[in-house]
């Protein structure tokens, strides 16, 4: 009984050896590592969703989305099928039952002001 345990004991000390020689502890590692570790929480309150013609998109940015909720419907939706979704004129005019010129001037007019507006805010942000 005493050489099994014996054996036991010497046999835990070597695997405790053999995983000291693996384990790096965390003040050890580089700090280039460091944000490898890291696990953010994903809540979908953090997000900003637009339903378009049964599409969900998701905005994560706060001030794209800020400056998203300002076009009207129309143009809002015009901008996300186009730029999140990465539909053609024809295919959002297909959809919105609009002429696909009349969507393409609502698309440049669009991208225009939200362009405007984000140049505002960051700006602003910027003399903050």
């Amino acid at each position: 009984m005493k050489t099994v345990l014996h054996n036991e004991l010497r046999d835990y000390w070597s695997e405790i050896k053999a995983q000291a020689k693996k384990v790096t502890v965390f003040t050890d590692l580089p700090k280039a590592q460091l944000p490898k570790l890291v696990v953010w929480d994903d809540y979908p309150c953090d997000h900003h969703h637009y339903f378009v013609e049964g599409d969900d998109i998701i905005i994560d940015d706060d001030l794209l989305a800020e400056a998203l909720n300002k076009p009207s419907d129309t143009n809002r939706s015009i901008l996300l099928l186009a730029y999140c979704l990465g539909m053609s004129d024809r295919v959002i005019a297909e959809k919105l039952n609009l002429a696909r010129r009349q969507v393409q001037r609502l698309r440049t007019r669009s991208r225009a002001e939200l362009r405007k507006r984000l140049e505002m805010k960051n700006n602003e942000n910027e003399t903050e």
